[in-house]
């Protein structure tokens, strides 16, 4: 395949590549990301012209079977890339599916989502201009998530309200929660959502939440 179309072969490798490992580093090269993206759709139509060039030329010619693999083998390819745009191995395929998936939208197509999986892991994705990606791990008392993290600016607390699907999430201090240690008052944590910054939500889906 390489010694007969190198350039396409290689070309199609680095695309298959960028697309399937993306979802781990894409986030880390801020607003050049859009730069990749529109990298990855070049290289994404260029390759379909010229796997359609080399297929018709196939069946043009004497249907040379070692001819014939490359091409195929970039069909099926390219069939992968357009039916998982995002890759084939995704958090689901690390951390397992949701257990409870919440949103938010914004302006400007500005969004920011909540994944909280098995094994007290989170995900925040969100994306405004240029893709963000944080992990860390959360602890679950009845419906009261509490966030592991000494981040200034992250969220440390979060109620979920099952009735009308809405996760509200808090800003609280201390800047840092003891998950070994957790001793929480009630009226303490009414005191501080009452004072604390706030944002909605939206619950799209809970699995086995617990």
């Amino acid at each position: 395949m390489f010694k007969l179309y190198p350039y396409h072969s290689c070309s199609l490798v680095l695309l298959f590549l960028l697309i399937n490992t993306q979802h781990f580093w894409i986030h880390e090269t801020g607003i050049f990301a859009i730069v990749l993206y529109l990298i990855e759709l070049i290289l994404f139509i260029g390759l379909i012209i010229s796997t359609i060039l080399k297929l018709y030329k196939y069946f043009d010619d004497e249907r040379n079977f070692k001819k014939g693999i490359p091409v195929f083998i970039s069909i099926i390819v390219l069939t992968l890339i357009f039916l998982y745009p995002s890759g084939i191995i995704t958090d689901n395929t690390i951390y397992g599916k949701d257990k409870l998936f919440a949103f938010s939208e914004g302006t400007a197509s500005c969004g920011i989502s909540y994944h909280f999986k098995s094994d007290s892991i989170y995900i925040v994705n969100s994306f405004c201009f240029f893709p963000s990606r944080e992990i860390g791990k959360y602890y679950l008392k009845n419906d009261t998530i509490y966030f592991d993290t000494i981040t200034n600016k992250q969220y440390k607390f979060g109620t979920i309200n099952r009735k009308d699907s809405i996760l509200e999430l808090y800003y609280l201090e201390p800047r840092t929660f003891n998950f070994d240690t957790l001793k929480v008052d009630s009226t303490i944590i009414k005191r501080k959502i009452e004072n604390s910054k706030s944002h909605s939500f939206n619950i799209s889906e809970i699995n086995n939440l617990e």
